[in-house]
């Protein structure tokens, strides 16, 4: 998917630590997006098919 519009922070996957690095960067002034090579954010935790991700 190309990106149109100016982003503030880019994370490089989208596992437990992308996520929450994501999170912490976002800001009502500031725009983030994540790039995950998977179709579901949340890393081995959600591919793994572990309850609670």
């Amino acid at each position: 998917m190309p990106i149109t519009r100016p982003i503030d922070t880019l994370v490089l996957g989208g596992g437990m630590a992308g996520t929450f690095a994501a999170l912490a960067a976002k800001t009502p002034d500031t725009t983030v997006a994540i790039v995950e090579p998977a179709n579901v954010l949340g890393g081995q935790g959600t591919a793994g098919g572990v309850a609670g991700f």
